[in-house]
């Protein structure tokens, strides 16, 4: 069985691990998809400015389905945060961690180059009304 979790000090290093970062507690939260105290996915969300916020997610198991933990990182960040837009920051080179963005709705921004070894730093960004994974009725601007 598996359970959502906001800690944050499991999810948080099992999130950054995966995505090439130091994992640092303050400033920032957390949403994981956990079978015991296994994390199988989760979202780690920064740099809330009151307008927009990062995320950072990463996914296990690709047999475990994250549609709640999906359901949940966008319900938290347009709905708990209110949150006009998301903002992702991906290597180009992560061609799943691209596509798994564009299918569950972000849009391509902005390419940085230089930033990686092996590809650009590719921004993707998903406003608020555009969201699907949350209801109809919490799309407009808060």
């Amino acid at each position: 069985m598996y359970e959502l979790t906001t800690d944050k000090h499991l999810v948080g290093p099992w999130v950054f691990r995966r995505v090439n970062k130091t994992w640092a507690p303050e400033g920032r939260e957390a949403i994981g998809l956990v079978r015991g105290k296994e994390v199988v996915g989760g979202v780690v969300f920064e740099d809330w400015n009151l307008k927009s916020v990062s995320a950072h997610m990463a996914w296990g198991d690709a047999s475990v389905s994250p549609r709640r933990l999906i359901k949940a990182i966008f319900h938290y960040a347009f709905i708990d945060l209110g949150a006009d837009k998301v903002i992702g920051c991906v290597n180009s080179a992560n061609k799943a961690a691209l596509k798994t963005d564009l299918r569950l709705g972000f849009r391509h921004e902005a390419v940085i180059e230089g930033v990686f070894h092996d590809g650009e730093l590719v921004m993707v960004g998903m406003e608020r009304r555009d969201c699907p994974w949350i209801p109809r009725q919490f799309r407009a601007a808060a």
